[in-house]
């Protein structure tokens, strides 16, 4: 709105769009058509802002990678060639408002500009996608006429893809779990990451360390005791290569109220340095544990967490075959240049997540809501000893755990088979009561010492 309490004729109202075909510009010069307003204080510009606006299409970007300073020379010079025919072309009351004669190009780039911002892109997305179409255009010849629609492209890259990640899927307590072929996917990643890809010898082959490299996890105490064990010890450069695997899980939301979650299982290897390691095009997927669904028919003895381990397992199987029986694996060796031959070792290095995935992985009761009574899941110390700098932690006893685990887990069924052969009700009831309370005592043990789920 304008507030004014002159009746000047040479006053203008600001249009409604800056697009050539949503207005007309004869209004503009029309006195009959201008806006009045009676004289209040309340009132304000507010139409459109205008610096906002003189500031958008007088913007200069800032120069890009791999362009020349005539690149951008229509951009750099656009805000001082209107400037300058601003003083001679048009009359001070029209400084403002002079969308009717905004050029072809600044509409395009404006709608351009317009449809990113609706898509909810970032606004540097404009100037990166500027960029790259005059990238594209001076060095490749690229003619924006021809490029493809979204459809078309991955018709044409799904048809010329040769080998396809295979996708076996199966269904653990009714419900659809899906999963990647292990080895298709190691060989996918093998051959991405091959220029980054690191040999790892053991310390008696290799050479003197390099100190740019001293923290890679193949310069680590883990790798070399890993060399010394059963069946790396007789590791063999010339026809196997090693590549410790590196796992990580984390639960995401799939809709925008979080309701619906899906964990993916990805991997990578330590050969690959941290630095290319750090990067998506790094990583590939295993399979997805969805969430649980609840059923009316559902068995009382199955939890959330024992369909989580039985999902995980159906995921980790192709990765446990494949340590079982290595697989032989294409790989391209920078000492080598040419795609050799080796058969893969496997060994599990690192698994990672955050607090919660790690308790669930562990069977662990969950710490961050208060039910943990321990602090770590290795070690036995309790919140109460926390603060004790004298105090000594004593490590979990893994057999202790799973004679506890083994009583904790027995089943109805399993009570049912032991008392089978007694004849007598009276002892029948007597050795169901006493086993049953045996499997109630085992997992308060479990549930409180030991903070550990029964499964």
């Amino acid at each position: 709105r304008l507030s004014n309490t002159s009746s000047d004729p040479r006053i203008i109202i600001p249009p409604n769009s800056i697009f050539l075909d949503d207005m007309d510009s004869n209004n503009l010069h029309d006195p009959n058509n201008m806006m009045q307003l009676e004289h209040d204080t309340d009132d304000h510009f507010s139409a459109i802002e205008v610096d906002d606006v003189d500031h958008l299409l007088n913007f200069s970007e800032i120069p890009f990678d791999n362009l020349s300073d005539e690149d951008d020379v229509t951009v750099h010079s656009s805000s001082a060639s209107l400037e300058s025919s601003n003083n001679d072309e048009y009359p001070s009351s029209y400084q403002h408002h002079r969308f009717d004669r905004m050029t072809r190009d600044e509409t395009a780039s404006y709608q351009i500009m317009t449809l990113l911002d609706t898509a909810g892109a970032p606004r540097i997305c404009y100037n990166r996608l500027i960029a790259l179409l005059k990238k594209l255009s001076k060095n490749e010849g690229f003619d924006v006429k021809k490029a493809i629609n979204r459809e078309t492209l991955m018709n044409r890259l799904e048809r010329r893809y040769q080998t396809r990640p295979r996708i076996q899927s199966a269904f653990v307590n009714k419900q659809e779990v899906l999963r990647f072929t292990f080895q298709d996917m190691l060989q996918d990643l093998l051959h991405s990451s091959s220029k980054h890809l690191h040999e790892i010898l053991p310390s008696h082959e290799q050479d003197i360390p390099d100190a740019r490299t001293a923290h890679e996890l193949w310069n680590t105490r883990w790798m070399r005791s890993t060399f010394a064990t059963h069946p790396y010890t007789n590791f063999n450069s010339k026809t196997d290569i090693m590549l410790p695997i590196i796992l990580y899980m984390d639960k995401t939301g799939t809709d925008v109220n979080q309701r619906y979650s899906l964990e993916p299982v990805l991997f990578s290897v330590a050969a690959i340095p941290r630095e290319q390691r750090e990067s998506r095009h790094s990583w590939r997927h295993l399979g997805f544990v969805p969430q649980k669904q609840r059923c009316s028919d559902e068995d009382e003895s199955s939890s959330d967490l024992q369909f989580y381990h039985n999902c995980l397992s159906y995921l980790l199987d192709g990765l446990r075959e494949a340590q079982m029986n290595p697989p032989t694996v294409s790989v391209k060796l920078h000492n080598h240049g040419d795609t050799v031959q080796r058969r893969a070792l496997l060994p599990l290095m690192v698994v990672m997540g955050d607090q919660l995935s790690q308790d669930t992985l562990c069977g662990r009761l969950k710490s961050n809501s208060g039910g943990a009574g321990r602090v770590h899941r290795s070690c036995m110390c309790s919140y109460l000893h926390i603060d004790d700098p004298f105090h000594k932690c004593k490590k979990v006893n893994i057999a202790t755990l799973k004679l506890l685990m083994s009583h904790a887990t027995t089943s109805d069924e399993d009570i049912a088979s032991k008392i089978s052969t007694i004849l007598s009700q009276k002892d029948i009831r007597a050795a169901k009561t006493f086993l049953q309370r045996k499997r109630t005592m085992f997992r308060s043990i479990l549930r409180h010492p030991f903070t550990t789920h029964p499964i």
